[in-house]
């Protein structure tokens, strides 16, 4: 179903097909930043452009764009979806089950995981596995509720947030920007450095928290409105600062933590710029409309499973070959589409993040 449809006068910069697309190359994006770490601190002690490591922080740095555009396209879906009325509990029942379900499964499984990575020795004693369980339960608050069970689940947190915010969001008028703009500034990199040089110390929060990421969430709600549109080499242009920004700090500080982050001004800038040049992809739509549309549906899956995936292709020949980045993409989405196939049952369904399952027509349940 088309999704460039009229609202006013105002024309969608996506359609389905454009929207499904980007998801798909967000996701891949997601998986590019997550096995290419180890070249990023690799280049920042060697500092050897002709190496895989150059290449390793190019790509991690290009595909930094990833969760900012999948929040702006969670707001900008949702909006399309409720653009009438919004009876709220229906709202909230139907996000907490596709999003809260899965989150509340997978939690205790990898808290629990990286108890017995950890401690291995827990596992061959009379007592292991009840310790393990109570240091388990013991770190299942601060994993709800701050930085997530594994270092990618921080993404649950940030969508349930932004979820909670979404019937108050999809009413607001465009003056929110005037306080979610300062907001958004104020909170990203280096709004810190500059006011620590005048004596004005900010808060520091988890990742997670709402404020770092709140302007995506509400520039997806505007854009489903008000038709934004930039050409592709515009959003080629806008990594260029990102890319000088990490090589800027990575001569002067060896832990790429400090600066290879999300919340950067120039991240921001990259990401409008590839949201608003997405409407371009739908030239392909003739060509690879299928395998888009089956890769966007298991893109919460591949999400869910791919660090599991990485952390076994890390213990293979793969480790710190720039290989690893296809064969991580190939082999996550090979099993989650195999888990696609097989998993027919609704709950199990929604718990692997794989979508609802399509009924043929004429078919009976």
């Amino acid at each position: 179903m088309a999704l460039r449809v009229k609202l006013g006068l105002l024309e969608l910069a996506l359609n389905r097909f454009a929207s499904d697309f980007l998801r798909l190359i967000s996701i891949c994006a997601v998986l590019v930043i997550h096995s290419t770490g180890e070249f990023e601190r690799s280049f920042a002690s060697s500092h050897r452009f002709f190496s895989a490591e150059f290449v390793g922080i190019v790509l991690n740095q290009l595909a930094r764009f990833s969760v900012p555009v999948f929040i702006m396209l969670s707001g900008f879906a949702l909006s399309l979806r409720y653009k009438g009325d919004l009876d709220v509990r229906e709202f909230f029942v139907r996000r907490a089950s596709k999003i809260g379900i899965p989150f509340l499964a997978w939690t205790p499984v990898f808290l629990l995981a990286h108890q017995i990575g950890q401690h291995p020795d827990l596992m061959v004693s009379a007592s292991g596995w009840p310790d393990a369980l109570v240091s388990a339960l013991g770190e299942l608050p601060a994993a709800l509720f701050t930085y997530g069970a594994d270092y990618h689940f921080y993404f649950f947190i940030i969508i349930l947030q932004c979820y909670l915010l979404f019937p108050l969001l999809l009413r607001a008028s465009g003056k929110v920007w005037w306080i979610l703009i300062p907001l958004h500034l104020i909170t990203h990199a280096p709004a810190h450095l500059l006011l620590d040089q005048i004596g004005v110390h900010l808060p520091r929060f988890p990742s997670s928290f709402f404020v770092y990421w709140i302007l995506y969430f509400f520039a997806g709600i505007r854009f489903a409105r008000n038709a934004k549109q930039v050409h592709p080499a515009v959003a080629l242009l806008f990594f260029i600062p990102v890319i000088l920004e990490f090589m800027f700090y990575s001569t002067r500080d060896t832990e790429t933590g400090n600066y290879d982050h999300f919340t950067r001004w120039t991240v921001t800038l990259f990401a409008f710029a590839v949201f608003c040049a997405a409407h371009w992809l739908a030239k392909f739509e003739n060509r690879a409309a299928e395998i888009v549309t089956k890769g966007a549906g298991i893109s919460f899956a591949v999400y869910i499973i791919h660090t599991t995936v990485l952390r076994i292709l890390s213990m293979t020949p793969l480790s710190g070959n720039l290989l690893i980045i296809p064969a991580l993409i190939a082999v996550t989405f090979s099993f989650c589409a195999f888990l696609d196939r097989v998993i027919g049952v609704s709950w199990l369904r929604t718990v692997f993040g794989l979508p609802e399952k399509m009924i043929p027509k004429g078919a009976t349940q």
